[in-house]
């Protein structure tokens, strides 16, 4: 059976996504996920590519995630969370004083909201961030096969005889 590339995406992410979510020690690894995930579609939609991230794609970020309010929130909130986490495994504190801290994982009051934001710190919830993105990229997937990144094409699965499967991108 030569499955497509959505269902891969919902077998790799999807999937996993969903399962990881039934252990409560999982939400940064959900988050780590997600970011490569929503990386990936706002530099298609924002037409970045495989280039740097400009202000367009800041603009589909803060479309996805209407909680961040302006283009300087939403390039800190990417620096903190995206950058901290992609790069040092925890959200980057981005001021000097302790009250500058980057916030955390939470579940919101109304427990329905993806990014919080509280006296200048940035929160996540886990899951609704990660469906957020999901959602966002299951409603859009012509996009996310980033057509405009030949340098980083969605993977092939190859099996060999012996039973082995795995990806290739050539």
């Amino acid at each position: 059976m030569n499955k497509t590339h959505e269902e891969h995406f919902k077998g790799w992410f999807v999937a996993v996504l969903e399962n990881m979510k039934q252990d409560e020690r999982a939400g940064f690894p959900i988050v780590m996920i997600s970011f490569p995930l929503l990386e990936r579609y706002l530099r298609e939609k924002s037409g970045d590519h495989e280039n740097s991230l400009t202000s367009k794609s800041n603009e589909q970020l803060r479309r996805i995630f209407p909680e961040l309010a302006s283009p300087k929130q939403a390039e800190e909130f990417w620096n903190v969370w995206r950058n901290g986490t992609l790069h040092q495994a925890f959200p980057r504190i981005i001021g000097t004083s302790p009250n500058d801290q980057c916030g955390g994982l939470c579940k919101s009051p109304d427990g329905r909201t993806a990014i919080s934001i509280k006296a200048g710190n940035f929160w996540i919830h886990p899951h609704e961030f990660s469906d957020r993105i999901v959602n966002v990229i299951q409603s859009d997937f012509e996009t996310f096969l980033g057509k405009g990144s030949p340098k980083h094409p969605v993977p092939v699965v190859i099996s060999g005889r012996s039973g082995w499967s795995g990806t290739s991108a050539t």
